[in-house]
């Protein structure tokens, strides 16, 4: 596929996607309202590479503040209650890893501003680099003692996910920390560039 191609098809599924979302709404009664985890990684700086950079690249101190993020997911609510919305049948997807959310930083730019005089092109050109950051990352004493916590505190924002053709409590779907590199099925990925993921499975 070239990249044309695969932008569109990427802005297709995004729109059919976003279109769903509105008829589910519709059906059930809930307001339309997306909401992402916004992660408050520590250090000086604005920007996740500004801090990792002042911070000298060290893994144990680049780590998620938990009392100044934001673990909020969810596409639709309900005024008391959150929901998820998936446009998947789930009879398709049975015992498959399927994409849930990708909190953590990742690399993912538009293909056109990625070269020299971008902030994370200039510290990470090439994805073994990264790659072994992201692989640090998950080896530090922060993460293993913290990892399952963010998780937890994503999952429990909503109620569960609303697919095609039914509703799944959060509690009856299993999730998981996974390393997307491309070869697992889950979702692409910008030129090899891993991507530490949150996965479901029913």
């Amino acid at each position: 596929k070239n990249l044309n191609e695969i932008k569109n098809n990427v802005q297709r599924r995004s729109i059919s996607g976003f279109k769903f979302e509105k008829e589910i709404c519709i059906k059930k009664g809930w307001r339309n309202d997306s909401k992402s985890p916004s992660l408050y990684w520590e250090g000086n700086g604005k920007s996740w590479i500004e801090k990792l950079k002042n911070l000298n690249f060290n893994v144990e101190a680049f780590r998620v503040n938990l009392n100044k993020s934001k673990f909020n997911k969810w596409d639709a609510t309900d005024g008391g209650s959150n929901y998820e919305i998936k446009k998947y049948d789930t009879e398709k997807i049975q015992g498959k890893y399927i994409l849930y959310s990708e909190p953590i930083i990742k690399i993912a730019p538009s293909r056109s501003k990625w070269k020299k005089g971008n902030t994370q092109y200039d510290v990470f050109p090439s994805p073994e680099k990264y790659n072994q950051f992201i692989n640090d990352l998950m080896h530090s004493t922060w993460w293993k003692k913290d990892s399952e916590n963010i998780l937890t505190k994503i999952i429990n924002s909503s109620k569960g996910i609303q697919f095609i053709d039914r509703f799944i409590e959060k509690n009856d779907i299993v999730f998981s920390w996974k390393l997307n590199t491309g070869k697992e099925g889950i979702a692409p990925i910008f030129e090899g560039y891993h991507r530490l993921s949150i996965v479901f499975k029913i």
